[in-house]
This record gives structure tokens, C-alpha cells and sequence, in this order.
């Protein structure tokens, strides 16, 4: 008849020995990094910390040097928090980005306003380049191209670029030597309409700002689309 296994009762060597002792250290280690991280760590966070402290901590007990114990752990700490900061301007990110999506036909809008208005409308009234059309292109290049972390200046230079190729794909507008040379008079500014129809301020207040800029864009734009005059007739 086979022998039953023997069981070997785990027993400490005295009440409250090294094992209780290690888990009530342990667990004081756990709760010092906690304490140390931002209020606002999400409690999985916190749940990893505590793993990543007690991972850290396999090779050490009680009897070790605290000062480097604490060392140890205040690493971990760092290395969470920094996870932690990474992971919150992630979410930041993305919220800026939504948010400038949800707003793709204001900036649109806004843009387009600099734009010669002649060229505009004829633009918009061939198929497949009506507003609604064009802010849903642009909505698309706009999720795919943004991360959130640009600054406006940057979203403003990507919007103008992707106009600026959509009207280069249209036919040339009638008299364009004419409009040409008055567009380069006054090129129309941001309507004020447009502006404070966006609801993002950062965006809202570049539009403003680099109003000028934009000005000189477009007037470059022109110059480039326009064609070369010829020797005056006598």
C-alpha cells in the first residue's frame, strides 16, 4: 500500500515571529509610497504601486539598513509618478484633441474666411467640395494628423496647408489676373462671427493673433497661383 505524502506544517519560529514581523514592515512600505503619491492617483495606480513596492522589497526585510530601504522605495515612487503624469497627459491629449475634432467646421470656417472669398465659394459649389464635405475631409485629417499636444499656431498651420491644397485642385477662377490684384489690396480678415464661434480659447485667440500671418500666407498663396502678366501692349 503506498505511503501518503507527509505534510510539513509551516510553523514560525516564535508568536509573531519573522513572517508576521516582515508583513507588518512590509505593509508600513506600502503605505509610505501611497502617502507619497499625488491625492488624485487613481486607485489602480496605487493598487500597482503597492505591487511594484512589495517586488521591490522581495531581496530586503526589516533587519536591512532603513536609509537604503527608503531609497529603494522612494524610486519606485518616482517611477510611478512619473508613470502616473505620463498616463494624465495622455488623457489631456486626447481631450484636446476631441475637442478640436468636435470643432472642425468653426476652424474651418475661421480659416476660409482668409482666404479670397470668390475662390471660396467657387470651391464650394463644385461636387464633392460643398462645407459639408470639406469639414468632414477635414475632420478625418484632423484625427488621424493631431496628437492634442500641438500648440494652435501648429493646428492652424496644418489647417491652412490641407485649404490651401483644396484650392489648388479647383479650375482657375475667371478674371483671376484681376482678383489677384485685388486681393492683394485687402485680404479679408477673420470674421469676427467665425471667432467667437470657436469654443477653444487657445485656438480662438492664435485665429486672432496670427490674423497678420495668416494675411501674408494667403497673399503668398495668390501670388504663386497668379499668372504671369505679359509685356504691356502699346
Amino acid at each position: 500500500m503506498p505511503r501518503q505524502p507527509r505534510i510539513r506544517e509551516s510553523i514560525d519560529p516564535e508568536p509573531g515571529g519573522a513572517r508576521e514581523a516582515r508583513r507588518v514592515w512590509l505593509s508600513a512600505w506600502k503605505k509610505w509610497a501611497v502617502n507619497e503619491s499625488p491625492a488624485e492617483t487613481p486607485r489602480p495606480l496605487r493598487v500597482q504601486l503597492r505591487s511594484a513596492v512589495e517586488r521591490a522589497l522581495a531581496h530586503f526585510s526589516p533587519a536591512d539598513d532603513e536609509a537604503e530601504v527608503r531609497d529603494v522605495v522612494a524610486g519606485v515612487v518616482d517611477e510611478a509618478q512619473g508613470e502616473f503624469r505620463a498616463e494624465a497627459d495622455r488623457g489631456a491629449q486626447a481631450e484636446t484633441k476631441r475637442q478640436l475634432v468636435g470643432e472642425t467646421a468653426q476652424i474651418l470656417a475661421a480659416v476660409l474666411s482668409q482666404f479670397p472669398q470668390p475662390a471660396v465659394t467657387a470651391m464650394l459649389q463644385r461636387p464633392g467640395y460643398s462645407r459639408l464635405v470639406l469639414t468632414e475631409r477635414l475632420r478625418r485629417f484632423l484625427d488621424q494628423r493631431l496628437t492634442g499636444a500641438e500648440p494652435p499656431e501648429r493646428i492652424l498651420e496644418v489647417v491652412v496647408g490641407w485649404i490651401e491644397r483644396r484650392l489648388a485642385e479647383q479650375p482657375p477662377v475667371p478674371s483671376w489676373s484681376r482678383l489677384a490684384i485685388n486681393v492683394r489690396k485687402a485680404v479679408p480678415l477673420v470674421t469676427a462671427a467665425s471667432v467667437i464661434a470657436l469654443q477653444n480659447p487657445a485656438v480662438r485667440g492664435a485665429v486672432v493673433k496670427h490674423g497678420m500671418k495668416a494675411r501674408d500666407t494667403v497673399r503668398a498663396w495668390v501670388d504663386k497661383l497668379t499668372p504671369p502678366q505679359g509685356p504691356a501692349k502699346p
